[in-house]
């Protein structure tokens, strides 16, 4: 979800996605992207904001192709479900992946293991993600919680590629990170 902390309806779009999180458990991972003039925007989400040509907020956006804008929180969620609905019918599923993380000092260490049912192309992302800032959010004041806050990536934001020419097979990544002071 694109946000930004002076947008009085982005709270509704929170709203929403919550509710096709509950309809669509472990299937939802949202991230919200703060764009520009948000206290909790940084380079790597305004950059984000301009390869997706993001103009208003808030803004949905679903398996990196399918904008859902926001209307009334339900009507939203149900955008949002049927757009991952048609994401599923789309593709096969042919990946799993499992993850481990740990943390020294400022350093964050990320091992990834990619289990991969069809050769092919592929991408990997992983994000670095806040959860429960408390801070400024119009129309809710300076004690609003937001969760889900983009604030930093092991990979290049729009993934980084990888080529597999052998079916069943699994590949390892290993990333670290210097967590952000903000952070």
């Amino acid at each position: 979800c694109f946000t930004a902390d002076w947008c009085g309806y982005c709270p509704m779009m929170a709203t929403a996605i919550e509710l096709a999180q509950a309809d669509l458990p472990e299937k939802i991972e949202a991230v919200r992207v703060h764009g520009e003039g948000s206290s909790l925007s940084n380079d790597l989400s305004l950059r984000i904001c301009s390869d997706y040509q993001i103009h208003g907020f808030p803004t949905a956006l679903v398996d990196c192709s399918t904008y859902v804008e926001n209307y009334e929180s339900s009507y939203t969620a149900s955008l949002i479900v049927n757009a991952i609905r048609n994401t599923e019918v789309t593709y096969d599923t042919c990946t799993g992946t499992m993850w481990t993380s740990s943390v020294s000092g400022n350093e964050i260490s990320l091992n990834l293991t990619a289990y991969i049912k069809t050769s092919g192309s592929y991408k990997v992302t992983a994000l670095l993600i806040e959860d429960d800032i408390v801070a400024y959010q119009y129309g809710y004041g300076y004690d609003y919680v937001h969760t889900a806050v983009l604030r930093g990536a092991f990979t290049d934001a729009m993934g980084d590629e990888f080529y597999t020419n052998k079916s069943c097979s699994v590949r390892s990544f290993d990333y670290s990170m210097t967590i952000p002071a903000e952070c």
